[in-house]
């Protein structure tokens, strides 16, 4: 859905090896990855609890990122 922003913005950065390295990396590791390890723990645990590891989810990551980062 984000795709057509792409047009609005400077992507010259992903021309560059340290570009393309970052977004590859953000985008197979610290995404593809964390889901997938994420849905393979969810098929391990019992539907109740995944239920609720899937609807607390969204607000640890909020959390965190107020955590972590600030304000």
């Amino acid at each position: 859905m984000l795709s057509p922003v792409l047009l609005l913005l400077d992507v010259s950065s992903l021309s560059q090896l340290h570009g393309l390295a970052v977004a590859l990396h953000l985008g197979l590791i610290a995404t593809a990855l964390s889901y997938d390890l994420f849905t393979r723990g969810l098929i391990m645990i019992p539907v109740v609890t995944a239920v609720t590891l899937t609807l607390a989810e969204p607000l640890t990551a909020r959390s965190l990122g107020v955590i972590v980062l600030g304000g």
